[in-house]
Order: C-alpha cells, then structure tokens, then sequence
C-alpha cells in the first residue's frame, strides 16, 4: 500500500517554498494556504474538483471489494432459502423406511427354543390438513427475515458508502490542517529570528528572545501533533476501504485529496423534511411485525388443535422355526396398507403460556423501539438543516475575520520592525491570523460533513443510529 510519506510531498515543497520568501511576505505565505483551502473561491478549483470525483471512485472501490457487503449478501441469500424452506409446510412429506428384526426366543417351562426373522419396508405419506394457521405464519416470519436482510444489506451498503466519504474528508481535512500548522510554525521561527537580530542590535531585551522561542515550540508541538492525526486519518482511510489490492489508480486518487481541499458550496441545497422512513425505521416497524407475529403464533399452537393425515404402505416378510428342527419353518408375507387421520390438542401447557407472556413484552418493547428510532430520525433533521444553515452563514464572517487579522499582523509587523510596540502585539497578531484561518477551515469541514451526512439522511441513512445483527434481529 501507498506510504503517506509520498503524499506529503506537496507540504514539503510548499514549507520549502514558504521559508524561502522575504520577511516581509508573511501574510502572503498564509495566503497561499488560503488558496489551497478555498477561502477566496467557493465553487472550487479543478484541483478540489478531482478530489470530489477522487471521493466519488473511493466510495466505488470500497462498495466493489468489502467483505462486510459480501457476508450481507450471504445472509440474504441464506434468508430467501429459510422462505422456501416455511412454504415447503404446505407440501406433503413422503418417507421410506425399512426394518430387519431377528428375534429368538426361549420357553423357560419346555426349553424349547425358537427364533423368528422379518424384514419390512414402508413408505409414508403425511400431509399436514390442518394447524390453526400456524404454518401460514412461519410463512410470514421467514419473509419478515427476509425483508430484515434486504434492509440490513442496504443499510450495510449506505453506511459503508457515508464512512468512506466521511474519512475521506477527513484525511483532506487534516491533511490541509497540518499545512496551516506547519505555515505557521514558520512565521514563528521567522519572528524568533527578527527578535534575535533586533536583540543582537540592542534594540530589544532578552524578553522578546523568551516570547518568540516560546511561541516556536508551541508551534512545532502543534504541527507534530496536526501530523500524527493526519496519519491516523490516513490509516483509517485504508480501513474503511477494506482490503484492497496496491493500484496505480488508487494512489493517485489518495494524492488528490492531497491536492487541494474539497470544494466550498457556493449555495445550498433546498434542505426539505424527509417524508420517506429512514433505514432504522424500516428495520423497527419490520421487527414489530415481526413480534405481532410470533405472539399470533404462541395464540394459535396454545389454543388451537392440529389434524395430521398419515397414509402407510408396508409389505412385511417373516419366517419363524423351532431351533432344534430348522425344516419345520413357518414362512409368511403380508402387505398392508393404513390411512390415519391424527388429532392433538394441548389442554395444558404452561411454557407455552409463559411464552405467549413473552411474546407480548416484546412486541410493546418493538413499538417503543418504532416511536424511539422515528423520534430520533425526526430531531436530526431538524438540527442538521439549523445547523447546516448556521455554518454556511458562518464562512463569510471567519473569512472577514481571517482577512482583518492578516492585515493587522502586517500592521503590527511594521510597527515592530519601527520599535513602536513590542513583540507581544505582534505575536497576538500572528496567532489571531492563524485561529482566524483555522476558525474558517473548520467551519468549512464541519460544513462539508453536515451536508454529508444531509445526503445520507435522504438516502434513509441515519448516521446517528445503528441496525442490530441478522442472528440478533432472528432470535427477537
């Protein structure tokens, strides 16, 4: 697999260029991150662009090859096998057995011993005429299960596609977030170096050489620690992908997230109420169903009676004999045939009524479970759609703020370099440019990732909630 090493590249070479500039281009070098996120253009550039489309061929790739997709597949399968397997209750069943006995036996009076061979064979038809339903309603469960895996198969597939997208920009954005740290861990070197030849003319004390060395280790702590997280997002990419084989094309659509930050909307979507139930909610009224089911079935096997129709045709050969005189055998064949009409009724049964008891508990525990998950499903719309709204209105004013700053820092910088104020004004300003520009960026990422999961609500996906197991949902 690609090494994130080889997707720092673009960093490295931007810091390069960065330290390489006048100190009086400072607010340029952040300027240039600015442009790399977007600030100034909220349509996107081609670059961010083809890292939305590189998002779009992840999410594919992960949905083409992930075992997880694969075993729900399976289950789905299995589920539509266990629906033939409840409608084969309608269909007859024919048995063939046979039996050889050999039997000797002893009179303790006479001694007299004898023995008895016999072999039969028999086939058996049962048909089952009559049980209260109760086979109609095994029906009904397995066709439950089965709409249960096609919902948990979809859901699996939509989740699996919102992870994707989601640690994808994630990556973009901590990827771009250690280019914010790293721009400014070298204007905090580059203000330790104007303290230091400013101490060295005499013109300052050793307390700005203190300040400025102070806010330089803060600075490489914080882009030390922006990249690890952008590594751990790396790795948690490659997870969400599953296992994949190493590709050229696979590469290159990781790099494009390195390119440039995923594109702005310039407008938002018309945010209307989801009329369609979500995936959970599915799920929910399909296990109430469920559970109405099972209790109707507790009712029928505990107060209903069963008929059984058995037919048997047999054909039985014997030959019994004394032991002392084997020529004395007696030999016979007989072929039989019966037709049996079976009736069973439980009077008492006191399991069965404790499960009926059980049974009822859990189809009001699934209807609470229905009013919890539409509840919820209810709440995110509404605080997704205030909260999408609250940070798009946000980006112009943390991009007004992240201008002024830039242009204060300049300010201070000149007055600094003049001796008219000393190095704490100027290092305010320098962090203030730096959390305005963070401010922004993460506005926009927090944005992005509530449009995101926008999408997935509309697709039925709930990202706040979560579908218990196939073997879970089975045994409720």
């Amino acid at each position: 697999m690609t090494s994130l090493s080889s997707y720092s590249i673009a960093a490295v070479f931007l810091l390069a260029a960065f330290q390489t500039r006048s100190l009086s281009a400072d607010t340029k070098r952040m300027q240039d991150v600015a442009t790399l996120l977007g600030i100034e253009s909220a349509n996107g550039s081609p670059a961010s662009k083809e890292a939305e489309a590189a998002v779009a061929r992840l999410v594919d790739r992960g949905l083409k090859s992930h075992p997880n997709l694969q075993t729900r597949e399976a289950e789905l399968q299995a589920s539509r096998a266990r629906v033939d397997a409840a409608q084969g209750t309608y269909q007859p069943k024919l048995q063939i057995s046979a039996n050889a006995v050999r039997q000797q036996i002893e009179d303790l009076k006479t001694d007299v011993k004898s023995r008895r061979d016999s072999h039969d064979i028999n086939l058996v038809l049962r048909e089952n005429l009559w049980r209260g339903g109760q086979d109609a309603g095994q029906v009904d469960l397995a066709r439950q299960d089965q709409s249960l895996a096609e919902i948990r198969n979809v859901y699996e597939g939509e989740g699996l596609s919102f992870r994707i997208a989601r640690v994808s920009l994630d990556y973009n954005f901590r990827f771009f977030r250690q280019l914010i740290d790293e721009a400014s861990l070298v204007d905090a070197v580059e203000l330790r170096s104007l303290a230091d030849r400013k101490f060295n003319a005499g013109q300052v004390g050793k307390i700005d050489l203190h300040l400025t060395g102070m806010r330089e280790s803060g600075s490489r702590a914080a882009a030390a620690r922006a990249a690890i997280e952008t590594r751990q997002a790396y790795l948690e990419l490659l997870s969400a992908l599953g296992p994949q084989e190493p590709s050229e094309a696979l590469t290159q659509d990781i790099q494009a997230l390195t390119k440039s930050a995923l594109p702005i909307p310039s407008a938002l979507p018309e945010l209307k109420d989801i009329q369609t139930p979500t995936l959970n909610e599915q799920n929910s009224l399909i296990v109430q169903k469920r559970a109405e089911i099972t209790l109707d079935q507790g009712y029928r096997g505990r107060y209903l009676p069963q008929i059984d129709l058995v037919g048997t045709v047999g054909r039985n050969n014997a030959s019994s004999w004394l032991m002392e005189n084997d020529d004395q055998k007696a030999n016979s064949r007989s072929m039989d045939s019966t037709v049996q009409l079976q009736f069973s009724w439980n009077l008492w049964d006191r399991t069965q009524d404790y499960l009926i008891r059980a049974a009822a508990a859990e189809k009001n525990a699934a209807t609470s479970e229905v009013n919890a998950v539409r509840h919820e499903a209810n709440m995110e719309v509404q605080s997704l759609k205030a909260y999408i709204v609250d940070l798009h209105k946000s980006l112009s004013i943390s991009r007004d703020a992240y201008r002024q700053a830039g242009e204060l820092y300049d300010a201070q910088r000149k007055l600094y370099e003049a001796g008219v104020i000393g190095i704490q004004p100027l290092m305010d300003a320098e962090r203030e440019k730096r959390d305005a520009i963070g401010t922004w960026h993460q506005s926009v990422h927090e944005l992005q990732l509530s449009l995101l999961r926008w999408q997935a609500l509309q697709k039925g996906y709930l990202t706040s909630g979560s579908i218990p197991s196939s073997e879970v949902a089975r045994n409720n």
